[in-house]
């Protein structure tokens, strides 16, 4: 008579490859929120130290350039009396408007930035939401089912796996039978 019972030799390996969908599941988990966090990190950076710099760096200029202009004023006025030169000044004045300039740059593109970042922010979350889900319900779930799989292999093999006693008794029962038909036999 053929052998009508599955062949469960490896339930181990459905314990194995689950620890490590449970590993594959937590460094999900970890990754997704580490590239959160270092998003949102530099959002806020972008935000709140880079804007605000440029903007003091603009105010501070400005008020640099508004003294250096008085400055020039006099040197002017004092050189037109006294025949000197207000060069100095001037180049004062000049390389306070280029660091206004430069600053104005910097901010505006602080903002476009902003605005970049804010818009790939957006469509990153757009598509790490399918994974994200996935790993919130799927994976548990998935991990789940194995579980249930791996203990329901493990009540097929106790009820189907003949123990040693068991063994022993049908082996004499198939002696005795073979004997038994030996002696009819001539």
């Amino acid at each position: 008579m053929a052998d009508s019972a599955a062949r469960v030799q490896a339930i181990s390996t459905i314990r194995d490859f689950r620890g490590k969908l449970v590993e594959f599941t937590d460094l999900v988990r970890e990754s997704l929120s580490e590239a959160s966090f270092d998003i949102r990190r530099t959002m806020d950076w972008l935000q709140h130290d880079q804007r605000a710099h440029w903007q003091r760096e603009i105010k501070a200029c400005n008020k640099k350039l508004e003294t250096a202009k008085s400055e020039l004023f006099r040197a002017e006025l004092n050189a037109q009396q006294s025949g000197g030169s207000a060069r100095d000044e001037r180049q004062r004045v000049v390389q306070l408007q280029r660091r206004i300039e430069h600053a104005e740059q910097k901010l505006k593109a602080v903002q476009r930035w902003i605005k970049l970042l804010d818009r790939e922010m957006n469509i990153y979350r757009g598509h790490v939401n399918a994974l994200s889900s996935a790993v919130s319900a799927d994976l548990p779930a998935a991990c789940e089912q194995l579980n249930v799989i791996a203990a329901q292999l493990d009540k097929y093999v106790a009820t189907s796996m003949p123990t040693a006693d068991n063994q022993t008794t049908e082996d004499a029962e198939t002696a005795e039978t073979d004997d038994d038909a030996g002696e009819e036999q001539p």
